[in-house]
């Protein structure tokens, strides 16, 4: 709020009319109007006489940051991270990872039935096996994550 409509506020709370304070500070009332319209700034003589005529604050007078009991207003501000991207990119990949393991150890498997790579058996029940605990671990992940803001 500009000082202009401060001084007006705080004189009709007075119930003061331009007059009746151009009177009490020793200015005209053409000053008084040019400085509720924002036209021009009082001098700090009468910006004194201001704060003590209107029983108003200088701080809140002068400046944005102090209420009308001359109290600091403090702004918090709230910073929200949007992960959503980044969750989206990572659910992807992740997902994808397992599921390309499993397809490998059944191909693996199937393989092995088929005799023609005996020595892939080990390999492919590992692929499995690590490819299903990682892929129980993510879905896991992604079912807390939302609970717990990670």
């Amino acid at each position: 709020m500009k000082i202009g409509t401060k001084i007006a506020d705080a004189r009709k709370k007075q119930n003061l009319t331009q007059e009746q304070l151009a009177e009490l500070i020793g200015v005209t009332r053409q000053s008084i109007s040019r400085w509720e319209s924002n036209l021009a700034y009082p001098e700090i003589e009468k910006i004194v006489q201001l704060v003590e005529i209107l029983k108003i604050n200088c701080d809140y007078l002068l400046r944005d940051d102090y209420n009308e009991s001359g109290e600091k207003i403090v702004v918090k501000e709230v910073y929200i991270r949007d992960n959503s991207y980044i969750n989206a990119l990572l659910l992807t990949y992740l997902t994808f990872i397992p599921l390309f393991g499993i397809i490998f150890g059944i191909n693996s498997l199937k393989a092995i039935k088929v005799n023609k790579y005996n020595n892939l058996k080990k390999i492919a029940i590992a692929g499995l096996v690590f490819s299903s605990i990682f892929g129980l671990g993510m879905l896991v992940i992604m079912i807390l994550a939302p609970i717990y803001n990670w």
